[in-house]
């Protein structure tokens, strides 16, 4: 995302555990890495009440520990937490309805 580093977010990881955390994994500029952050980009404009500050993006190439961490097999990876309730979305998120409107449940449930 254009106004999202790697490794920057805008939740806090210590917050209660109903706050949701959003991540998007990818690895470095690779095409579908750079099709992923559109795709998000444009999913978040599509959603104009979704918190943008929720999100965050890690680079696994900066940030390897954190694939580790979070069990990743594969990039891009969407990893939506809210609550003990994770979703897991794999590949470039293009034409994805189904994280359209899981970001819009999380817009009305925040």
């Amino acid at each position: 995302m254009s106004d999202v580093e790697p490794g920057e977010c805008g939740m806090e990881k210590e917050g209660s555990p109903d706050s949701p955390r959003v991540r998007l994994f990818v690895a470095g500029d690779a095409p579908s890495s750079r099709r992923a952050r559109r795709a998000i980009e444009e999913l978040l404009g599509v959603h104009d009440s979704v918190d943008k500050s929720r999100f965050e993006i890690v680079d696994v190439l900066r940030e390897p520990e954190r694939a580790l961490e979070s069990r990743l097999l594969a990039t891009p990876t969407l990893i939506i937490e809210k609550g003990e309730t994770v979703s897991r979305y794999v590949g470039d998120l293009y034409g994805r309805e189904d994280i359209l409107e899981e970001l819009s449940h999380l817009a009305r449930s925040a």
